[in-house]
């Protein structure tokens, strides 16, 4: 019988700051559909800025969040927000 930490399925989060097409988008993305593949609870969040991350989770059935504090600025109040959104988020899926 298998107890009841092994029976929990993995959960991963991954963040990616800009949605638009980009090397780092398309990995992210790629390492979501494979997370998925093994049999693991994967969420994508992103910023406001593109739609590729967006398209490629809906064609790929992945799901997702958009933060629309998350984004590439130099303002520090900016940052603070978007670490605070990022921390709610990781208390309600509680990834491995």
């Amino acid at each position: 019988m298998k107890s009841a930490q092994s029976a929990k399925k993995d959960r991963h989060l991954v963040i990616v700051v800009k949605g638009e097409q980009g090397g780092a988008q398309v990995v992210a993305v790629n390492e979501a559909i494979t997370f998925k593949k093994k049999g693991s609870d994967v969420l994508i969040v992103t910023g406001p800025v593109g739609t590729f991350v967006q398209n490629e989770c809906l064609r790929n059935d992945l799901s997702y969040i958009q933060v629309p504090s998350l984004r590439r600025s130099y303002n520090p109040l900016n940052a603070f927000f978007s670490f605070f959104d990022i921390r709610k988020i990781i208390k309600c899926i509680e990834p491995t």
